[in-house]
């Protein structure tokens, strides 16, 4: 865990970082990947037509850079004292980072150092592949 008070590109590597130390045999090797992509939770809509599975439009995923305005607004809003960057998987030799920030409480509650940053791996059982729980379209 972290605070948000760090760039976003390093929270990234701190992800990353983390994800390499869980315990194999609950979460499956990590594949490799090439490079991070991030969404946030607020694109993904909540079921599909046959009522499996969350899906995702392919063009709101974005890099850390193209990300990190959207970041700075969320870490800005200072709703909660958290938010989550919680890897789904991998997508086409990418990580696929899925920001979830509340959206409830009043906007300037918290300071960007009293934010934590909270990193969660794709569910156990997954085999970090990314359609057992998240379709892109």
């Amino acid at each position: 865990m972290a605070n948000a008070d760090k760039p976003l590109t390093q929270q990234i590597q701190e992800l990353q970082a983390w994800l390499h130390t869980l315990d194999l045999a609950q979460s499956g090797e990590a594949p490799g990947w090439s490079q991070v992509l991030l969404t946030d939770d607020s694109e993904i809509s909540s079921i599909n037509a046959e009522g499996h599975c969350r899906t995702l439009n392919s063009r709101s995923l974005r890099t850390p850079i193209e990300f990190e305005a959207r970041w700075l607004e969320l870490i800005a809003e200072g709703r909660r004292d958290w938010i989550n960057l919680s890897a789904y998987g991998v997508w086409r030799n990418a990580l696929v980072v899925v920001v979830e920030a509340p959206r409830h409480g009043v906007k300037g509650s918290y300071r960007p150092e009293q934010i934590s940053v909270n990193f969660s791996s794709p569910p156990f059982g997954s085999d970090w592949q990314l359609s057992r729980h998240l379709v892109i379209a």
